[in-house]
C-alpha cells in the first residue's frame, strides 16, 4: 500500500473491521499507527467526559428535583380522542372525495340498465380494434414498407429512364 490510510478505511479499522491489507499497512507505516492511536484516545477520552456528565447530571436531577408522575389513563384516553377524531375527518374526507368524482349521469342518455352502457362501449372498442387491425394488415401487405416507399419511387424512376435510353 503505497498512500496513507484513508478516512473511510480509519472508520473501519474503528468500528472493528480489519482486513490484512490494513494490518500489514499499519504495521509498516508509525504515521497511520500514531493517527489511528490518536483517534482511538479521543474516542475514549470524550466516552470518559460523557458518562461522567451524565451521571453527574442524573445525580442532580435525583436530588434537586421531586418525580412527578403523571396519570397514564389519562394520557392514552386523550390519545385515543385524536386518533378517533382523525379517523372520523378520514372517513368524512374520502366520501366527500368519492361523491365529487363520481360521474354524473346524462339524463338525455337512453340508458336502461347499466349493461346496455358495457355493451355499446365494448362495441366501440370492437370497432376500433378493427379499424387497427386493418391498418396494419394493410401495412404488413405492402411490398415495400412505407419508410422506404420514397426510395422506391426514385429507384423505379431511374430504372426506367435508364431502360428507355437503351
Amino acid at each position: 500500500m503505497s498512500a496513507h490510510i484513508t478516512h473511510e478505511e480509519m472508520t473501519e479499522l474503528l468500528m472493528g473491521n480489519r482486513t490484512s491489507t490494513l494490518d500489514s499497512h499499519l504495521q509498516a507505516c508509525a504515521e497511520c499507527r500514531e493517527e489511528l492511536d490518536r483517534v482511538k484516545s479521543s474516542i475514549g477520552s470524550f466516552r470518559t467526559a460523557s458518562h461522567a456528565w451524565s451521571e453527574s447530571v442524573a445525580g442532580e436531577t435525583a436530588e434537586t428535583q421531586p418525580v412527578i408522575s403523571l396519570p397514564r389513563a389519562r394520557s392514552y384516553a386523550s390519545w385515543w380522542r385524536l386518533a378517533a377524531v382523525a379517523a372520523v375527518l378520514l372517513i368524512v374526507f374520502a366520501a366527500a372525495y368519492r361523491m365529487e368524482r363520481k360521474p354524473a349521469i346524462d339524463s338525455t342518455a337512453k340508458v336502461t340498465t347499466p349493461g346496455a352502457v358495457i355493451v355499446q362501449s365494448s362495441q366501440d372498442q370492437i370497432a376500433q380494434d378493427n379499424e387497427l387491425l386493418a391498418q396494419v394488415n394493410s401495412e404488413i401487405a405492402e411490398s415495400v414498407p412505407s419508410p422506404m416507399q420514397p426510395l422506391q419511387i426514385s429507384t423505379t424512376s431511374s430504372t426506367s429512364s435508364s431502360q428507355s435510353t437503351k
